[in-house]
This record gives C-alpha cells, sequence and structure tokens, in this order.
C-alpha cells in the first residue's frame, strides 16, 4: 500500500512554488510518511493535504486520499479522489486509479451504511411479549381441612321495664344575693355621699372666706394660698367620695330589687362597717368593709 504513495509520479504545478515552499512541502510530506507507516492515517491525510496545499501537486492531495482509504473512512476518500480528478496537472493513469478505488470506496460504504441500518432496527424493533404462565391452584385434600366452628350468636341485652323511668337531675337553686352585703351597700353608699356633699360644702364656704380676706395683714397672701389648696382638694374628695357613695347606693338598690325571697336559714352570718379615717396630713377618709 505505502508503494502507491511513493510511486506517484511528481509533476509540476501550474504556478511553481518557491524553492524555500519546496522544501515546507517536503517536510509536510516527510511527516505524512512517518505517520502513514505508523498507522496513523488520519494525521497522514492532515499532513500530506497541507504539502498540497503549499505545493499545489496533485500526488500529496491522491496520497491524502489513500490514508483516509487506510483509515477506513471511505466518504472523506471519496470525496479527496474526485477532488484529485478534477486536478488539470493529474496524470491519466493516476486518474484512472482513482476512479477505481472510487468504485471500491463506495460500495464499502453503501455496506457500512446498510450494516448501520441493520443495526438500528434490531435495536428499535420491541420483542414480542411472552405470555406469564397460567398459576395452577393447589388442591387441598379434605382430610387436611380444619372444620369451620359455628357461629355465635349474640346475646340480645334483656328489655327495660317500661314502668321504670331514668329520673334527670334537678337543676341547682339559684343562690339569691346577700340581704347583709345589699344593706351595707344602700348604708355605706349613703354615708359615703352625705360625707362627700359635706366635704364640698366645707370646700366652697373655705374658698368664700379666704376670697374674703384682708390682704393688707402681713402673710396673708400665704394663708390665702393655704386655704385655697385645702378647699380644693376638699372639694375634690367631696365630689370622689359623692360618687363613690351614690355608685355604691344604686349598686344596693338594684340588688334589692332584683333579690329574690330569702328565709332566715339562707342568710349567711355577715358584718358590715364604716368608719371614717384621718391620714397623717390631715386629710379625712372613709374605710368601708364588711365580711360577707
Amino acid at each position: 500500500m505505502l508503494c502507491a504513495l511513493v510511486l506517484q509520479p511528481v509533476l509540476a504545478s501550474a504556478q511553481p512554488a518557491s524553492p524555500a515552499d519546496l522544501e515546507r512541502a517536503e517536510a509536510k510530506a516527510i511527516e505524512a510518511k512517518v505517520f502513514f507507516k505508523s498507522g496513523l492515517y488520519a494525521e497522514a491525510a492532515t499532513g500530506f493535504m497541507q504539502a498540497f496545499a503549499i505545493s499545489r501537486r496533485p500526488d500529496m492531495m491522491f496520497n491524502a486520499a489513500r490514508a483516509y482509504e487506510e483509515a477506513g473512512m471511505p466518504a472523506q476518500a471519496i470525496a479527496l479522489f474526485e477532488q484529485y480528478q478534477t486536478l488539470p496537472n493529474a496524470p491519466a493513469d493516476g486518474k484512472r486509479d482513482a476512479a477505481q478505488r472510487i468504485a471500491k470506496q463506495t460500495a464499502q460504504l453503501e455496506a457500512q451504511r446498510a450494516k448501520t441500518k441493520e443495526a438500528q432496527h434490531v435495536t428499535t424493533a420491541e420483542p414480542a411479549p411472552v405470555p406469564a404462565p397460567t398459576p395452577t391452584p393447589a388442591v387441598v385434600p379434605a382430610a387436611a381441612s380444619a372444620p369451620v366452628p359455628a357461629p355465635v350468636p349474640a346475646p340480645v341485652p334483656a328489655p327495660v321495664p317500661a314502668s321504670v323511668a331514668v329520673a334527670a337531675p334537678a337543676p341547682a337553686p339559684a343562690s339569691p344575693p346577700s340581704k347583709a352585703l345589699t344593706s351595707g351597700l344602700l348604708t355605706g353608699g349613703g354615708l359615703l355621699a352625705t360625707i362627700g356633699l359635706f366635704s364640698w360644702i366645707g370646700a366652697v364656704n373655705k374658698i368664700n372666706s379666704a376670697n374674703s380676706m384682708d390682704f393688707s395683714v402681713a402673710g396673708a397672701d400665704k394663708t390665702y394660698k393655704s386655704d385655697v389648696k385645702q378647699a380644693q382638694d376638699a372639694r375634690g374628695f367631696g365630689v370622689g367620695a359623692a360618687i363613690v357613695g351614690v355608685g355604691l347606693a344604686a349598686w344596693g338598690g338594684w340588688r334589692l330589687w332584683k333579690a329574690p325571697a330569702r328565709t332566715a336559714a339562707d342568710e349567711p352570718a355577715s358584718a358590715t362597717y364604716v368608719t371614717p379615717t384621718v391620714d397623717g396630713r390631715g386629710g379625712a377618709g372613709l374605710a368601708f368593709g364588711g365580711e360577707f
């Protein structure tokens, strides 16, 4: 096979290359022949085509087609052989050899394509489904079968006599409000409201007395300020006490109005008290409490 590469005639190209180009082309050709002998046919084809591009020698293209032929690449080999036939400086015997190799490579290419189609058909074909074997039911001997127990009837509950009735629990009676608490609210509320009223009246009188003072007397302005401050505090206490007292009395009146009848046995022991108090600063108050 290598002889075909060496025996191809070397003809001058249509445009002669320079001596430097011929040297480079020869170096590429020598390198490509080394690849060809080593079995590196694809690399050899590339080297021969590089040499052809420099020198335009038709034998370099023929050798590149031969390298593709040896590499088992018929499509590339056919393309180069056909291009070789079109070169004007290619010899006649080289073109006849190329035609024979084109026919051989075409047959080889068709065989490869047919083999590829057959492999694809075998891969895509689906195997016919294999029917699953029908299982054979096992036969149990009559002697080995266990006896089936008879069903046990469910117990029937005894009927409940119609004369027996279940009484619903009676609701617990509502506890009436404490009478002592109601009385304490009324008494304490009224007393607290009365104290608040008197405190407010005393505060008004104190302010009127302060307004009628003689400010020409020494220290009258300080006395006036002190009296007004006490009067304002007393008036505030009186208003608050009156409001709280009225509220407590109203609560007691509402309890008295809503209270159901109570017996002496229902009345718990209780004690209430309302006591006036005086704090360390001279302020007056009212303490209200009890046990209910």
